[in-house]
């Protein structure tokens, strides 16, 4: 929106080498072992171009017999649309083994997105049934594990795999003011549930007689 058109987005990151320690001095086997933080502000208006402006559409209505041109506006305006906000902490940690032949890189991260981009609802007195708006948080977090391996090293042949596992949880943290839930469609935005959540009819099985589903 106009009135939101710049914002600031820091960050710091830290590491520590450990393996360079003189207590690690006697521990041959490791070849290296990093531990890495980082903390960050990151900011998305990943939504389509002008959607804080009112829009204008134009079409043909039948008046006194006949088609005419009109127009009408299809869309609210909203000038204090501002960034999609996401604070982002992870933790983790590198570690290679016996001449970088075993190699681990192990994360744990949160993330916290304030101010989503989203169709929040307004009385339909307006004549619209949302308008896109910064209405709540949710929360993200999870931990990225990988693990590269050299089998074998040779002049003439190589062989390396590389394995990663990921899991991550989030979790609708508010919505606007006094509201709790969302739906839109066959899904529901709900405060405690997972962003994506479905809401759909619940299948009670086949009618025996009819063999119709109820």
């Amino acid at each position: 929106g106009k009135n939101n058109k710049y914002a600031f987005f820091p960050s710091l990151g830290l590491g520590w080498l450990a393996s360079n320690e003189g207590f690690m001095e006697d521990m041959t086997a490791i070849d290296q072992l990093k531990f890495h933080a980082s903390y960050g502000v990151t900011g998305n208006s990943e939504i389509d171009p002008y959607k804080s402006l009112a829009t204008i559409s134009s079409g043909t209505a039948l008046i006194d017999g006949g088609r005419q041109a009109t127009s009408y506006v299809a869309r609210l305006a909203n000038p204090d649309l501002e960034w999609e906000k996401t604070n982002q902490f992870d933790f983790g940690f590198n570690l290679n083994l016996f001449k970088n032949r075993l190699n681990f890189d192990v994360s744990y991260y949160y993330k916290l997105t304030t101010d989503l981009l989203l169709d929040s609802p307004v009385p339909h007195s307006t004549g619209f049934s949302s308008i896109i708006d910064n209405i709540g948080e949710v929360e993200n977090f999870g931990v990225d594990f990988m693990l590269n391996s050299v089998n074998v090293q040779s002049k003439d042949f190589s062989w390396n795999t590389t394995f990663n596992i990921s899991h991550n949880k989030n979790k609708i943290v508010t919505l606007d003011g006094m509201q709790t839930e969302i739906k839109s469609g066959s899904q529901i935005r709900k405060v405690g549930k997972s962003y994506r959540t479905f809401y759909m009819i619940e299948f009670a099985g086949i009618n025996p007689e009819t063999g119709a589903p109820q």
